[in-house]
């Protein structure tokens, strides 16, 4: 096996090529792609950043469902992948580094997983607890549609097929869509007075998600004290949630996630895209 051949086999992994895509271009076998790659060895993280992000994915490793990816959202790095999300198991990977290293960690984000926070709390207490925007956002996104679906369930076939074709504007802010998309939302509006509350308070969280940390500390427990007392049990739970993740939520508008987001959807892209397994 030349030495031109494993680069070229390790060049082609780069690219997200699955190991069958890869041994149907280079012409061997796949056990011989998966030797190569074996020979591949990234080492686990050696300082701890300013800024460490957790999340998983659907990876189907080692009997695993779930996978961690650690990243460094700040200088877009990924810095390494766990093989289980259990709390054991993340606590005796960062135990292995020492107190000084881990008190280098300023802000720690995740999602709304609470072992993720308890290993934090334990493990990272000098630094500020966020969730990532993405995950709590989608929590009023989530109500709001359950709402709709159940308020379809009333309509007629027609209206129901022309709700569905147009959820995207219902959930869309309000000020944003054109005239004629206005007209339509107003109409579908019209049809039901639970989508229509909930519509309402859709746009209100978007009113209170545009402002500063400081705006948000203020308008959220408004917005969340006004979605306990609506008639609407979606969002009663929705605030529920949102009230026992606060101060996790009320940090994410302070810390600024410059393009993370982005450089992180591609990685979960990528990675839900495939199996990480021998047979991949």
């Amino acid at each position: 096996m030349t030495k031109r051949l494993i680069g070229e086999v390790i060049i082609k992994l780069i690219d997200v090529s699955t190991y069958k895509s890869v041994t149907e271009e280079a012409d061997i076998s796949t056990t011989i792609v998966q030797r190569i790659f074996d020979n591949v060895d990234y080492p686990h993280i050696s300082e701890m950043p300013e800024v460490l992000a957790i999340d998983e994915f659907k990876g189907n490793a080692s009997g695993e469902k779930y996978q961690c990816i650690l990243t460094d959202p700040k200088n877009r790095i990924v810095l390494d992948i766990l093989p289980t999300r259990f709390e054991n198991d993340l606590n005796s990977y960062f135990k292995k580094y020492e107190n000084e290293q881990r008190r280098n960690v300023r802000f720690f984000v995740s999602d709304m997983w609470k072992p993720y926070f308890r290993m934090a709390d334990n493990l990272f207490s000098g630094a500020t607890k966020i969730v990532d925007k993405y995950h709590w956002i989608r929590q009023v996104i989530w109500a709001f549609e359950r709402v709709r679906k159940m308020a379809q369930q009333s309509l007629d076939d027609s209206m129901r097929k022309y709700f569905k074709r147009s959820r995207s504007l219902l959930i869309k802010p309000f000020n944003s869509l054109n005239d004629a998309d206005k007209q339509a939302v107003n109409i579908m509006l019209s049809y039901s007075a639970n989508i229509m509350d909930a519509h309402c308070l859709k746009e209100k969280f978007f009113t209170a998600l545009r402002s500063n940390a400081e705006q948000a500390e203020a308008m959220l427990p408004e917005w969340i004290h006004i979605a306990e007392i609506s008639l609407l049990e979606d969002f009663r739970y929705c605030a529920r949630t949102l009230k026992s993740w606060f101060d996790g939520i009320i940090s994410s508008f302070a810390y600024g996630y410059r393009n993370f987001r982005r450089f992180r959807n591609r990685i979960l892209h990528i990675f839900s895209h495939q199996k990480l397994s021998a047979d991949s």
